[in-house]
């Protein structure tokens, strides 16, 4: 095979594989851009926080969730009941 084409399927083979890692991620992380002040100093306005879906949620954790009528909410979770009720609250929220 000539080098320049060899070379070339290389390429095209590594930004294949690139691009097959990244739709995988991207199935499972999704990225959430942070618009507010509640998580500060652990996230400010502007950042990309990643958030998978299917985990299980403990005290502690920072979770994206959306009331019904609200835009999505990142909060750090608070508690968990024995019902599975999960409880929230933003770092800078008292």
């Amino acid at each position: 095979m000539h080098p320049a084409v060899r070379k070339a399927v290389e390429q095209v083979a590594v930004v294949g594989i690139v691009a097959l890692l990244l739709i995988g991620t991207l199935a499972v992380w999704k990225p959430v851009r942070v618009s507010g002040w509640s998580m500060h100093p652990a996230l400010h306005p502007g950042d990309l926080a990643f958030v998978r879906k299917g985990q299980p949620i403990s005290a502690g954790d920072i979770v994206l969730f959306r009331s019904p009528g609200h835009t999505p909410v990142l909060h750090r979770v608070v508690r968990v009941d024995g019902s599975g009720r999960v409880q929230t609250r933003g770092d800078a929220n008292d």
